[in-house]
């Protein structure tokens, strides 16, 4: 139980508002009721089979995101396998798929890591990130209560709006909204 400073009102907004960011980017259920905040510990690591399959996806993805002459180099300079230009004007993503489909799991990683140095791209490093901490000890229950204490009533900083400091840490405006996931809305209208 958290103690309850000024405008309980307020409290629990903001403690709303934190825990829908945390509940997004984690993925963990945290849930804010009254003034009570209870964290369930994360359940054990989704296979690590379904984390790679997300990494080869995401790196797909972000590869076929250039232009289709393009796709050959950068599948070389990342360290994958080279192709010819037809191949990659036919289908971007199936011509990046088939060279990181057959390579193993270490890799794909450096691939991706190696990508990452060159290009942005929010989800592939967040995948990269799941698959680099899949043995570390995760935050535990008592450590995520503290910290929601410490924003109880009080902004997340005081130079700058609570949105414009969420919006440099996480793509807000292009993560699915949490409330609404069928639909296009996006994360940053369910904050505020």
């Amino acid at each position: 139980m958290l103690p309850c400073r000024g405008n309980m009102a307020e409290s629990t907004r903001r403690l709303t508002h934190i825990a829908k960011i945390y509940n997004v980017i984690h993925s963990y259920d945290f849930q804010t009721r009254a003034m009570t905040v209870t964290a369930k510990k994360p359940t054990p690591a989704e296979p690590k089979r379904a984390l790679i399959k997300d990494l080869r996806r995401l790196l797909a993805d972000a590869i076929s995101d250039h232009k289709s002459y393009d796709v050959p180099q950068v599948c070389v300079r990342i360290g994958l396998a080279d192709g010819t230009k037809e191949e990659a004007f036919s289908s971007k993503y199936k011509y990046a798929m088939a060279r990181i489909a057959s390579e193993p799991v270490e890799k794909v990683l450096e691939a991706a890591r190696t990508y990452l140095l060159e290009e942005e791209s929010f989800w592939l490093a967040e995948a990269v990130h799941k698959l680099e901490e899949i043995d570390v000890q995760p935050i535990t229950e008592i450590t995520r209560r503290r910290l929601a204490g410490v924003f109880d009533n009080r902004p997340l900083c005081t130079e700058i709006e609570e949105l414009a400091l969420i919006r440099r840490l996480w793509p807000v405006d292009k993560m699915p909204s949490h409330d609404y996931p069928s639909s296009d809305r996006m994360l940053e209208r369910d904050i505020w």
